[in-house]
């Protein structure tokens, strides 16, 4: 009976340690995926600063177009 108490003992010490290693797993394994997602949502907000810098500029110079017809328009009525 002492060697199957000594080999159950053994096996429940073999699952502790299998488990500690699947926890520490999952644990570096999420942290990765938290850095990789925290790398994406950086990507999409450059992104978005990005177009919305180039949205302004294109409606300011769509602004300067419209003023200069509008000038131009004045000045032929003149």
């Amino acid at each position: 009976m002492t060697s199957f108490k000594k080999h159950m003992e053994n096996m429940k010490e073999d699952l502790k340690e299998g488990m500690q290693k699947v926890g520490h797993s999952v644990k570096h394994t999420a942290m990765d995926l938290k850095d990789e997602a925290m790398g994406i949502m950086q990507n999409v907000e450059d992104k978005k600063d990005e177009l919305m810098e180039e949205y302004k500029e294109e409606e300011y110079r769509r602004s300067m177009e419209r003023q200069a017809r509008e000038e131009k328009k004045d000045n032929s009525y003149k």
